[in-house]
């Protein structure tokens, strides 16, 4: 974790801008835990279950190579040797592995969606797209909004299902920008393809209607159409997807494309 970073004039009521401009892996490996708080935990047998990745020099892929379970009911996985070499490389196919017999590739995307905050607000985010060439905006809520970044990833699927993702120290540029231009109630990400905002709840119906209440607002308050015009807009070209949903607080995450019609730049 780095932070809190204190930065200078930021009021409650402005908006923090945090460009990510690079993400480079650190290491060659990763680590992906399905935990004792995973989605599946209990058909799983209530065992724990560690796979390590590794990751090639350029960060772009990332391969499965040694699975460990822990026995039942333990908080801490203990590698068991009967579940050793289940996953193989195959050092012929370039970017290939196995899930036993299964033969895949998979494209890392590195991502700090875990722990980017300002104080009282963010968080735990789990959103796959917080990477390098997209930029989080979150409202302060105290003076100097005292910002901290950390908890980096290589991978993850949307619902990070296991409880974990792929796990892995970064190296990252990040540019920090106040803004008093515009407010916004929750985090709003602008990704290179689409904006995204998010709503969060224990409940995953009540994520879904806070993530529609803030998509109506960035269409009716920000883009300037009506509340029935963009209603029907969310209901044809919008998308909607689960972030996660292994926390406390489980995530919806909406999309919409850029290129719909011209956004005003951020």
């Amino acid at each position: 974790m780095t932070g809190p970073i204190y930065v200078e004039d930021a009021r409650p009521g402005d908006i923090l801008g945090v460009r990510h401009l690079s993400m480079v892996p650190r290491c060659r490996y990763g680590s992906n835990l399905a935990a004792n708080w995973s989605y599946l935990y209990k058909e799983f047998g209530e065992k724990e279950r560690v796979t390590i990745y590794g990751i090639d020099a350029s960060g772009n892929n990332a391969a499965a190579l040694h699975p460990t379970t822990s026995p039942a009911n333990m908080r801490s996985p203990a590698p068991s040797p009967v579940a050793r070499g289940t996953i193989g490389r195959n050092r012929s196919k370039a970017c290939a592995f196995r899930y036993g017999p299964i033969w895949v590739r998979l494209a890392s995307r590195p991502m700090f969606q875990g722990a980017s905050a300002l104080c009282r607000h963010g968080g735990n985010i789990d959103n796959w797209r917080i990477g390098a060439g997209s930029a989080m905006y979150y409202p302060v809520q105290v003076n100097g909004t005292l910002f901290s970044i950390g908890e980096p990833h290589i991978s993850q699927g949307d619902g990070e299902l296991s409880g974990t993702e792929i796990e892995a120290s970064l190296d990252v540029t990040f540019q920090l920008v106040l803004r008093q231009d515009f407010t916004f109630p929750s985090p709003l990400l602008e990704a290179p393809d689409c904006w995204i905002v998010h709503g969060f709840d224990p409940d995953l119906n009540l994520a879904m209607r806070n993530a529609s209440l803030d998509m109506l607002e960035l269409l009716h308050d920000h883009q300037g159409l009506s509340k029935n015009d963009a209603y029907s807009l969310m209901s044809v070209a919008v998308d909607f997807a689960v972030t996660q949903v292994v926390d406390g607080r489980q995530g919806i995450h909406v999309r919409i494309p850029r290129g719909i019609f011209p956004f005003s730049k951020r």
